[in-house]
């Protein structure tokens, strides 16, 4: 099955809007980082009130990243810095 070429823009765009507008409240808390060697992970706990529903949620994720080669160079890909903190 062929997915969607979605570009990390375009996704951090749309994501944005999406969490602005439902969970307009929502913060975000770095709860542990983790690193090794040109690798990290963090655990963020997110929290807000549903828009439509007046509740509540709160749920936690991991994001980590590893460096991404492009023309021979290593990068780490920056976390997103547009979730509020």
């Amino acid at each position: 099955m062929r997915g969607f070429d979605t570009g990390n823009d375009q996704a951090k765009s749309e994501m944005q809007e999406f969490m602005t507008n439902e969970i307009p409240d929502l913060r975000v808390d770095i709860q542990l980082t983790i690193a090794e060697g040109d690798k990290v992970a963090c655990l963020m706990e997110y929290r807000g009130t549903h828009a439509t529903f007046k509740r509540e949620a709160i749920w936690r994720e991991i994001w980590g990243r590893a460096p991404r080669r492009r023309q021979d160079r290593r990068e780490l890909a920056p976390f997103p810095t547009w979730m509020p903190t």
